[in-house]
């Protein structure tokens, strides 16, 4: 059903049950109820711009969805197994959740969003966050497709990463993200990590096979350090300075990088190890 760039204002469309495809592109309509439409596989209502929310709880044949330039401000769906592409294109929203739908090959982000999750979406090899630059709060994607180098740098306001069971990224690169205390990449296929001048991060979980950590003016290479499987990495700044040097604590299983970092300010890695 087309009724893009109607004059219409609303639709009932409660009573077409086989209903697969519904365009609502353009038009002014404030809501509309799709509980009923369980074999919708297409929805667009872009340009809407005077709806704010669509609830698509009954809707898990969706295979596309087009949401751009609409008046939607939170987007969170999980579990949509047919589910190919979304277009979030100029949408300003605060919360975009999209989690366990393995086909999900295509994600156009939206802008002015704090929270953002494509855990589970294990076809999604790539994601584009330029717009949120100097909105982003939090980035989870365990157990996605996402492949080669991750870029969130200079996302200022980053405080949380997680990025675990990924076995396509190569990199990540956190880079002058000022905000950020907790980044957990486990069970990945990383090998390195660019955390320069994260100056808030305290604890970084990462995998065995990460040789690699820049941090501050120091890179740290743990391929130099032989017979242990890292588990996780402790960031302290103030630390006692050691003359840049590794020393090992055999008791309790850790190794300790002391470190000059900037303006007399001291850090220090810890890394507990098997």
């Amino acid at each position: 059903m087309n009724l893009g760039y109607t004059k219409i204002t609303s639709a009932d469309v409660s009573k077409l049950k086989n209903l697969e495809n519904l365009q609502l592109y353009g038009t002014d309509i404030t809501s509309i109820d799709l509980s009923n439409n369980t074999k919708l596989a297409h929805l667009s209502l872009s340009g809407c711009s005077k709806i704010t929310y669509v609830d698509l709880t009954n809707n898990k044949k969706l295979q596309h969805i087009q949401l751009q330039s609409s008046g939607i401000n939170d987007f969170q769906i999980s579990g949509y197994s047919e589910l190919e592409e979304v277009w979030l294109t100029y949408c300003i929203i605060e919360k975009v959740r999209i989690t366990n739908c393995p086909n999900l090959t295509r994600l156009v982000c939206p802008m002015g969003t704090s929270a953002f999750d494509i855990s589970g979406c294990t076809s999604l090899q790539s994601v584009d966050i330029s717009e949120l630059k100097s909105t982003l709060y939090s980035f989870k994607a365990d157990n996605s497709g996402l492949r080669g180098v991750i870029d969130l740098s200079y996302c200022t306001y980053l405080q949380e990463v997680s990025m675990n069971n990924c076995t396509g990224i190569v990199g990540i690169n956190v880079a002058d993200c000022y905000s950020l205390s907790t980044l957990s990449v486990t069970d990945s296929s990383a090998l390195y990590v660019n955390a320069d001048n994260c100056l808030a991060l305290w604890t970084a979980e990462v995998s065995d096979n990460v040789y690699k950590v820049v941090y501050g003016t120091e890179t740290v290479d743990f391929r130099s350090v032989e017979g242990f499987g890292i588990y996780k990495v402790t960031v302290i700044s103030g630390g006692k300075y050691s003359d840049g040097v590794f020393y090992f604590d055999e008791g309790s299983k850790m190794i300790v990088y002391n470190y000059f970092l900037s303006n007399n300010v001291y850090g220090q890695f810890i890394i507990e190890y098997n």
